[in-house]
């Protein structure tokens, strides 16, 4: 589907970073994120382990590694 989010336009340096600091709304027209205040690496770090997970789960290969 064009314009749909594929699993590898963002690595998990992209998700670290927009969980620690938020990110401007840039690929549709909704909002922008805010970081996730209180998460620790560790928990950012399960985050993307689980995101990652359930994109293979459900089909979505490849994805970018660290």
């Amino acid at each position: 589907m064009a314009g749909a989010y594929n699993a590898d336009d963002h690595g998990d340096a992209t998700f670290v970073l927009a969980t620690l600091d938020g990110v401007r709304a840039h690929r549709w027209n909704f909002w922008d994120t805010t970081s996730v205040p209180g998460m620790s690496e560790e928990d950012v770090d399960r985050t993307v382990a689980f995101v990652r997970e359930n994109q293979r789960i459900e089909g979505f290969e490849p994805y970018p590694a660290v």
